[in-house]
């Protein structure tokens, strides 16, 4: 079996999950709008999920040519995703939404940036990528306001997972800028995280959102501008 070659089942098992969501969404609801318990889509994904947590566990990462246009246009996609229309819950705070609101922004702003770095093949900022971190995390901690509320977790757990991986992924690009972090937890956070995001574009509050994630996450995995060196 060629590891290397093993990222591919990472767009493929999203998409296989954004099916399934999207068939016990659209076949298995009761009049309430809850997905009805037991239904064979909802058995089928736990299962896609695991074998995506598995397969994408012992990948390697491709042996690809540096892309260091794809990478910087990768970051500069996720930029316009984070410049998506968002709208306050009334369960959330203003001051935490406030935060999000700035860190969004400034996410934006780093991202942007650190593509023009990637376009011209010069070495990542620290700050730009903690920016890009902490963007997610205060992403994270306001949705989860929405989150608990909500009357069932198949609704929400795809996005939770989906905004944790991406943190974790943008921490690892953050620590490969002073040769800490993990290249393969990098790669298995990038693979992971765009299965996830792939399945919480189906059911989410903000879909386009984490569609845009996943093609950020897929581009900064394949094609990061210093692979070669």
């Amino acid at each position: 079996m060629n590891r290397s070659k093993l990222y591919i089942a990472a767009p493929l098992l999203g998409l296989a999950a954004m099916a399934l969501r999207r068939g016990m969404y659209t076949l298995y609801t009761d009049v309430q709008g809850l997905l009805i318990p037991g239904n064979p889509l909802a058995l089928l994904l736990p299962a896609v999920t695991l074998l995506a947590m598995v397969l994408l566990s012992l990948a390697r990462e491709p042996e690809l040519q540096a892309a260091p246009r794809l990478s910087a246009y990768s970051n500069w996609i996720l930029a316009l995703g984070l410049l998506l229309p968002q709208q306050r819950a009334a369960c959330v705070a203003p001051l935490l939404w406030g935060i999000f609101q700035l860190t969004r922004y400034l996410s934006c702003a780093a991202l942007v940036i650190l593509g023009f770095f990637r376009a011209r093949g010069k070495k990542d900022s620290l700050c730009l990528n903690a920016l890009v971190c902490i963007g997610f995390i205060a992403r994270l901690v306001a949705s989860y306001q929405v989150w608990s509320r909500m009357p069932q977790m198949q609704n929400y757990v795809f996005s939770l997972l989906a905004v944790i991986l991406l943190a974790a992924f943008a921490y690892q690009q953050a620590a490969k800028e002073v040769c800490l972090g993990s290249p393969l937890w990098r790669l298995r956070f990038g693979l992971w995280g765009t299965f996830a995001c792939l399945g919480a574009s189906v059911g989410a509050t903000d879909q386009p959102f984490y569609l845009f994630a996943a093609l950020w996450l897929m581009g900064c995995t394949l094609f990061d501008s210093r692979k070669a060196e």
